[in-house]
């Protein structure tokens, strides 16, 4: 289900969309160096309205290779990647 307002309120105990939280646990430093985003959820207000960071059964790391692999299947060049990469940081600013 996607639904906006997931983004800016959540009850507690939910997280919002987990690619936020993939990407901040990708590992890349440079990626995250570029979108200037720290790997700490608790640093942004839409993500830590709830305190809840991580899932026991996902591994976010390992998720946001398969969103990466995915993309390599859907021919996204890295072009297409990082844009999509900015809306995700441009967000999370934007809480802030």
């Amino acid at each position: 289900l996607l639904e906006k307002s997931r983004v800016v309120t959540r009850a507690d105990g939910e997280r919002s969309f987990h690619i936020f939280y993939q990407l901040l646990a990708s590992g890349d430093a440079a990626l995250l160096q570029s979108l200037e985003l720290s790997a700490d959820p608790s640093a942004y207000t839409y993500l830590s309205q709830s305190s809840c960071y991580t899932v026991t059964t996902m591994d976010d790391a390992a998720e946001f290779r398969v969103v990466r692999a995915a993309f390599k299947v859907l021919q996204f060049d890295d072009g297409i990647q990082q844009s999509m990469f900015r809306v995700l940081a441009a967000i999370l600013h934007l809480g802030n």
